[in-house]
């Protein structure tokens, strides 16, 4: 920062050189888990390259925010249409055909664009950014672009129909030979292969990342990873387990400068009070999300856990908010079931039952952030026909038990 300050006070310091220290900056504090200023100083390097009035520079700036990342750089839920139009308008620019330049930006848009609103453009420019990093790379370009669109296609497709390309991702970030990117495949495989029922892939994914954290000391994939370890001992019915290793993330936090470090901590914490069946209090829940859809359910499940028999008939008189398409789907829906019960609202049940259903074999968990458990045991919760709640809890029992997970395995079974 320094050496950008003094530089930019220079009167006759070089333009070029200005927007290139502005990008070394930006890269050490995306290593430094300062992802709030990488952000920043972006913007301003991106304002430096217009200056010196080359189109390319200023493309490379736009794409800087390129280091391996699990979440966003920015408040999830928010778009920034300044940024985005920015990237549309240097991508007309451009000669038609294949381009380092252009595969960047267009993964560069795909991420831009994720909000929670499953929007198709993040899907078609991730799509075209791996195909286009694809055809370079076996051209002889630098792998680096393929482990830099494997990433934008990540970030911008996680939902839960597309949980096994997500896996793949990971399993071929992992084997690039790029250490950061070997880490991020790793915690996405944390992630995907819990979800999925591969305990012990996952399990054998934490340790591999568990000692790239310690090896490569980035910030941020630290408390990443901790916070899957807080996760993986809720899902085992651990509270007191996971509500100290959760401790340990907020700890590992506190050296970050990111949006998601408190939202991702109150999620968490939201997730052990409603695994525990405890009212969440207010002020937890200011900080878990910015969607209506996920707070309205969780204060009604609060009014239910408290026995306020008023708050639950004033929830009755609103309209069920839409929950986000994103990482946090399966958990949002499995608890805006519980919420429709708990108000008598069996239509909203059977609506939320068939969204579920087609997920009957996942563990629910919210990339780490929001666990909850099987999906089949909520379906099993929900189902209004005796056999198909029985045959629910039944399949749910045997995936636990062939998982290794017994306490979800007793807790479904004992539900029959």
């Amino acid at each position: 920062r320094r050496a950008v300050d003094t530089h930019g006070r220079l009167p006759d310091a070089d333009a070029v050189r200005h927007v290139e220290l502005l990008l070394s900056l930006v890269r050490a504090q995306l290593d430094a888990g300062d992802g709030s200023g990488a952000r920043e100083t972006r913007s301003d390097a991106v304002l430096a390259a217009d200056r010196t009035g080359d189109p390319a520079l200023a493309a490379r700036a736009l794409t800087s925010l390129e280091a391996p990342g699990l979440w966003k750089f920015h408040t999830y839920g928010d778009v920034e249409l300044r940024v985005v139009e920015r990237i549309e308008s240097t991508l007309e620019r451009l000669p038609e055909g294949d381009s380092e330049l252009r595969c960047r930006l267009l993964g560069c848009l795909g991420m831009e664009r994720y909000d929670g609103s499953a929007d198709p453009r993040c899907d078609t420019a991730t799509a075209e950014a791996l195909a286009m990093a694809r055809r370079l790379t076996a051209n002889g370009a630098d792998r680096r672009l393929l482990a830099i669109s494997l990433n934008a296609r990540y970030q911008g497709i996680q939902l839960a129909e597309r949980m096994h390309e997500l896996d793949d991702i990971a399993g071929e970030l992992t084997g690039l030979g790029y250490p950061g990117f070997e880490l991020l495949g790793r915690l996405i495989q944390e992630r995907t292969r819990l979800e999925l029922y591969d305990v012990r892939g996952a399990d054998e994914a934490a340790d591999r990342a568990g000692r790239l954290v310690e090896r490569l000391d980035l910030p941020w994939p630290r408390f990443q990873h901790l916070l899957y370890l807080g996760s993986r001992r809720l899902i085992e019915g651990d509270v007191a387990g996971a509500e100290e290793a959760y401790t340990t993330a907020a700890e590992a936090g506190e050296r970050l400068n990111l949006w998601h470090t408190q939202s991702a901590l109150a999620s968490v914490l939201v997730a052990v009070d409603l695994f525990a069946g405890r009212p969440v209090e207010e002020e937890l829940l200011e900080g878990f999300s910015p969607f209506p859809g996920h707070r309205q359910l969780v204060r009604i499940l609060s009014a239910k856990f408290a026995g306020d028999a008023e708050a639950l008939a004033a929830f009755r008189q609103e309209s069920p908010h839409e929950l986000p398409r994103d990482f946090g789907e399966l958990p949002g829906l499995c608890y805006a079931g519980l919420a429709r019960q708990a108000l008598g609202d069996e239509e909203g049940c059977r609506r939320v039952y068939g969204r579920l259903l087609p997920y009957e074999d996942r563990l629910a968990i919210g990339q780490a952030t929001f666990p909850t458990g099987p999906v089949g045991y909520f379906l099993g919760l929900l189902a209004e026909d005796p056999k198909a709640r029985r045959a629910h809890f039944a399949r749910a029992a045997e995936r636990c038990a062939r998982a290794g997970l017994t306490w979800w395995a007793e807790r479904a079974a004992s539900a029959r």
